[in-house]
């Protein structure tokens, strides 16, 4: 007999938290199972897999938002993927993607009356938890109830997002995301490279998507409030989105060009972490956020929105700064706070440096899953 087969399906292939998780999983994965990416759309995640052999399949018409007539079509599309693969675990990540996923298995195991593929779906952030109106959240709310309750194990990467299901929330399993230690570029070196026009000393910087759930707007208020008394102090902006118009209309309209960059996606983002004197992750929804793990490896100091699963990782005044979502003005007292601590927020920086080692292994993580696996194959 030949290898067991997992496909793995996700809405997108870009640079993303959960296509991270899904790159990480597939190399893993790789070397013990025949291992295929189904995606909506290329991008990094894509790139990296092709270029370490793991074969991807581009299927167009999953796509991030409810769209009945394209989600029908990628269903079937879906289907005869599987039909044609015949892998022993269909695993997917994204709440779309998800949703097809699992009709799709269902129409298989239907067509070739057997039992098999196993469905595993993985929750990054359930659907209805965004900055989506009352009906799509019902909808979405309704579609991953489905999708949790008819799934052969369901997957949460923090405790949070598991409690967000409660009715169903013993058929669903906690698997923390994990990292292992990467390469960084010394300070000085990664601010030439990732924002040379940057003159400022102070630099507070983030990794994000500009997206609404991302609150980016919210930490540029609060950095308008901030610099005034800081008047060497910079916020940069790592990443690309549909609300890069929003936000680039924010700056202008603050007077805040000299001194807030958006540098677009940069491969290896987290490579210049040392950059930053402070990483500021001010989202409206997160569920277990790779880039505070990244920057918490990198010895960063951290202030985060105490949102999801981030204070399963910080401990406010322990190893990093909370503070509530949306509120920008606690944001600024914190980051005003942070930049006259300096030596106590390095100190929590070691802290959370220790604990990412220690609690958030990658090769824990992928072990977790495995066995997972190993139940259903």
């Amino acid at each position: 007999m030949g290898r067991k087969k997992v496909l793995y399906v996700i809405t997108q292939g870009n640079s993303g938290g959960a296509q991270k998780h899904v790159k990480d999983l597939a190399l893993y994965t790789n070397s013990q199972y025949d291992t295929a990416v189904v995606t909506g759309t290329t991008g990094w995640m894509t790139d990296t897999l092709t270029e370490y052999g793991v074969r991807t399949i581009t299927l167009s018409k999953i796509g991030r938002d409810v769209n009945i007539l394209g989600d029908l079509q990628a269903v079937v599309d879906l289907f005869k993927i599987i039909h044609t693969e015949k892998p022993d675990i269909v695993h997917a990540h994204s709440s779309m993607a998800g949703f097809i996923a699992l009709l799709s298995v269902y129409l298989e195991r239907i067509f070739s009356f057997s039992k098999k593929p196993a469905y595993i779906f993985t929750s990054h952030n359930w659907g209805f938890n965004t900055d989506k109106k009352l009906i799509a959240k019902l909808l979405y709310l309704k579609l991953q109830f489905l999708t949790v309750f008819f799934s052969s194990l369901t997957i949460a990467v923090s405790k949070a997002t598991a409690k967000k299901m409660p009715l169903i929330s013993s058929r669903i399993k906690v698997i923390y995301n994990g990292i292992e230690s990467f390469r960084t570029i010394p300070k000085v070196s990664a601010r030439k490279k990732l924002c040379p026009q940057n003159k400022h000393k102070i630099w507070i910087g983030t990794i994000a998507e500009l997206h609404p759930n991302k609150g980016l707007d919210i930490l540029i208020k609060s950095f308008d409030r901030f610099w005034t008394k800081n008047k060497d102090a910079s916020l940069v902006i790592v990443g690309d989105g549909v609300w890069r118009e929003k936000i680039e209309k924010q700056i202008e309209k603050l007077g805040l060009n000299d001194r807030v960059f958006l540098t677009g996606n940069i491969e290896g983002a987290s490579t210049y972490l040392k950059a930053f004197d402070l990483f500021v992750l001010a989202s409206r929804t997160e569920a277990m956020p790779y880039v505070i793990l990244e920057a918490g490896m990198a010895n960063v100091p951290i202030i985060a929105t105490s949102v999801g699963g981030v204070p399963e990782i910080i401990t406010s005044l322990e190893n990093g700064i909370l503070v509530r979502s949306e509120n920008y003005q606690e944001l600024a007292n914190a980051l005003q706070y942070a930049v006259e601590h300096s030596k106590e927020m390095k100190a929590m920086s070691k802290k959370l440096h220790k604990k990412v080692n220690e609690e958030f292994s990658q090769k824990n993580s992928m072990r977790s899953i495995i066995k997972e696996y190993e139940k259903f194959i």
